[in-house]
């Protein structure tokens, strides 16, 4: 066949790197499918045998790995510094518009009191979800002036990239912004979540530091991204001793199979690698009151919802605090309702025994403010936190990253099969698949492979074999020195590039692919380093090659890079323009390439 380079039909390659991952989590998960469990959610043997085990504990080691899937929280035992803008008033609320310091950050918040409290009363940490207006959108307004109509001081700060610290002359959304400075954070081996903890734990200070609040009765609620933050945030901190989290929590692998794609700060790095699901997240808040939000037409599964929330209920009856978990669930969508927010607060009020005020918490009380009047800042003036990268690694810090690229692997063998032969301008060449590791093929288009024991090149580029016609010449010249030229499809990429997932683009797709690997505890950046290291292993054995050398074309020689650092032993160089100098300025600039998730290895570089 002539110009046939750019397709293949051998194997179903269009779904490979899906069912890899699935199959991945799966027994991550202990997921069997051949029950359909009531709820219809999974059907989990960790769930089935922790019904059966009255002694399942798993809060500190959950704890343990939440901390390094997002890196440590710096805390202060220094009093907060806050800066008060001054108090807008509606006919019953007192709201004051205030600035606190994060470890150099400066978090803009409004915290909302009845003007008619007596005594201290219990406070709130409200955390948004991803409205770009964050703190003064009409939603949260509304949801935070019912709560503190009904006798709670409520916190609400702008998270990173919402509200007053957006920073819009640079992104278009809250989550477009998390996701950029996410994969800095990735980089280095940490998570966007850490710095949106620190600065939710130091609101805590806030709030129990404020003369009208009882510092010893504090609770966070959130929904959506709110929702995971607000989690995270009752995990970390003890004296977090309530918490209502809202449209959020579901299950890996539900959220895995709905194809929902998860935000940067959603992302926790070997979690779900080590057995871990939403319902160890909640079961380690185990004896304090939890009460789950769920809305059951969102799109977190609401399956997902119902199969933790009984586990969950479980656990808490098990240890002996069956009043302390509920389950509030409303046939609407994604949002915070005004329903959440009536439970919310009786919640609270029962876990406090604190009175509410009923009488006067009726929504038509809830007076929406412009948001001229909640802004102090001018629009644009943010800009996302900066991150200084360092190439130089530790050797701990370089041990590490090169265990990333082995860990998991299941080294195989190649088990290769000729899958065609053709001619391409009249050069003749045949495609062998092979095995890297178990689940995982690839694939080499060989020109010049009659195996004269000489070396090879493995080429690598964007779009594999079908843009041979744009690398026609270096071929044709590593083919006139007697080498041969092996153009590769690796997991993900090439011929073998995944079918869109519920029809994102394949940028998209990838992202969603690769951010279940990094809950796996893998990426695909490690994934394709490794398939390059095993390339050079197969055509050493497959077809007798003294030497090994790469030639790569854009990112792809980020991989190139990798490999030759972990398995300098393997190859005599590479011919590319990306190496890790170039990522780390890359990386550094304001709005780097989203392009780059499924190049950068976590661990790469530290801060």
């Amino acid at each position: 066949m002539d110009g046939g380079l750019g397709k293949w039909s051998f194997h179903d390659a269009g779904n490979a790197l899906r069912d890899y991952v699935r199959d991945r989590l799966s027994g991550a998960l202990g997921i069997s499918e051949r029950r359909v469990p009531r709820n219809g959610g999974a059907d989990c043997r960790r769930d089935r045998s922790f019904r059966r085990d009255r002694s399942f504990r798993r809060a500190e080691p959950l704890r343990a790995a939440l901390m390094r899937a997002i890196g440590d929280n710096s805390t202060s035992a220094d009093a907060p510094l806050v800066w008060d803008n001054g108090y807008i008033e509606t006919k019953l609320l007192s709201i004051n518009h205030i600035c606190y310091d994060s470890h150099g950050r400066v978090v803009t918040a409004l915290v909302y009191a009845r003007k008619d409290h007596e005594g201290k009363l219990p406070g709130v940490l409200f955390l948004c979800g991803h409205e770009p207006e964050g703190k003064h959108s009409v939603l949260y307004q509304r949801v935070c002036q019912l709560l503190a109509l009904r006798g709670f001081v409520v916190l609400c700060p702008d998270t990173l990239g919402q509200g007053e610290r957006a920073a819009p002359a640079a992104f278009k959304t809250p989550t477009e912004e998390h996701n950029v400075v996410g994969l800095k954070y990735f980089a280095a081996g940490r998570n966007i979540a850490s710095l949106m903890t620190e600065d939710a734990l130091r609101g805590l200070d806030v709030l129990r530091a404020r003369a009208e609040v009882d510092g010893a009765k504090l609770a966070v609620a959130g929904n959506s991204g709110g929702g995971t933050l607000a989690l995270i945030t009752a995990l970390a901190s003890e004296s977090v001793k309530a918490a209502a989290i809202g449209t959020f929590v579901s299950g890996f692998w539900e959220i895995f199979n709905s194809g929902k794609r998860q935000d940067a700060e959603q992302i926790w790095t070997g979690l779900a690698g080590a057995g871990f699901d939403h319902a160890d997240l909640l079961m380690g808040l185990i004896p304090r009151p939890i009460l789950l939000l769920a809305a059951e037409y969102d799109y977190f599964p609401f399956q997902g919802t119902l199969r933790t929330a009984e586990i969950t209920a479980q656990a808490y009856a098990l240890a002996g605090h069956p009043q302390n978990f509920e389950l509030y669930h409303e046939k609407t969508t994604h949002t915070y309702s005004d329903g959440m927010a009536a439970r919310t607060a009786e919640f609270f009020a029962r876990a406090f025994n604190a009175d509410i005020t009923d009488d006067t918490a009726e929504p038509s009380l809830v007076e929406i403010l412009p948001k001229e009047a909640l802004c102090l800042t001018s629009e644009g003036a943010a800009k996302p936190p900066a991150v200084n990268l360092r190439r130089e690694l530790s050797p701990e810090e370089a041990g590490a990253l090169r265990a990333l690229i082995f860990k998991n692997r299941g080294y195989t063998a190649f088990y290769p099969c000729t899958a065609e032969k053709g001619t391409f301008r009249g050069m003749a060449f045949k495609r062998v698949m092979w095995r890297p590791c178990n689940g995982v093929i690839a694939l080499a288009t060989l020109f010049n492979s009659r195996g004269q024991n000489s070396k090879a090149c493995l080429m690598l580029w964007e779009g594999g074999p079908a843009a041979c016609d744009k690398h026609e010449g270096v071929i044709r010249e590593t083919c006139a020195r007697g080498e041969t030229a092996a153009v590769l499809d690796i997991a993900g990429h090439g011929l073998l590039s995944p079918l869109p997932v519920n029809g994102m683009s394949l940028t998209d797709t990838l992202y969603f692919l690769n951010s279940w690997l990094l809950m796996l505890g893998d990426s695909l950046a490690a994934m394709r380093v490794f398939s390059l290291i095993r390339a050079a292993e197969f055509m050493k054995s497959e077809f007798n090659a003294k030497g090994v050398e790469m030639y790569t074309e854009g990112l792809y020689g980020l991989y190139a890079d990798y490999a030759c650092w972990a398995a300098p032993e393997l190859f005599e160089g590479f011919r590319g323009e990306w190496n890790w100098g170039l990522l780390k300025t890359a990386l550094e600039t304001e709005n780097p390439d989203q392009r780059l998730w499924p190049f950068v290895i976590p661990g790469s570089f530290a801060l």
